[in-house]
């Protein structure tokens, strides 16, 4: 039962279906980014789903990060590399450029969660905590900068 249930919790955090334009309330995005960081911070302490936690670990990143560039009006671009992300944001939040190195090693391991690569990364419980603890200070920076209410 409990690999069923974190079987549907993970198909509910990824499903997406692109018919639509992307939201423009930072709202929606900063709540899916609060969602994605709850299920890797699930998935790291109740399984081995390790190169998942570092999947859902960069999308919370991301989605924080796309939340508050447009929440200044800015559309960000549809691409998923987070430092470039945060570079953009650091043009209106300071802090942001604290962001950078994190997302940079959250951006080198984007790819190899995703799919299986012969001779890719390692994916251990080492390498998940660190994925999920280089996206906390995203979403603690958009709580404080944007006022968003903490969930995680």
């Amino acid at each position: 039962m409990r690999t069923l249930l974190m079987s549907a919790l993970i198909l509910v955090a990824t499903a997406s279906i692109c018919t639509a334009e992307d939201s423009r309330n930072p709202h929606d995005w900063y709540r899916r980014a609060q969602d994605d960081f709850e299920v890797a911070r699930l998935l790291l302490n109740e399984t081995s789903y390790y190169p998942i936690v570092c999947f859902h670990a960069h999308q919370a990143a991301e989605k924080a990060l796309k939340g508050a560039l447009i929440s200044r009006g800015v559309s960000p671009d549809k691409f998923h590399y987070t430092a470039e992300l945060a570079k953009n944001l650091s043009e209106f939040a300071t802090d942001a450029k604290n962001l950078i190195v994190p997302c940079k090693e959250l951006d080198q391991l984007y790819v190899p969660s995703r799919y299986p690569k012969s001779g890719g990364a390692e994916f251990t419980r080492e390498v998940a905590s660190h994925c999920v603890q280089n996206a906390k200070p995203v979403l603690d920076l958009i709580v404080k900068e944007d006022q968003v209410e903490a969930n995680v």
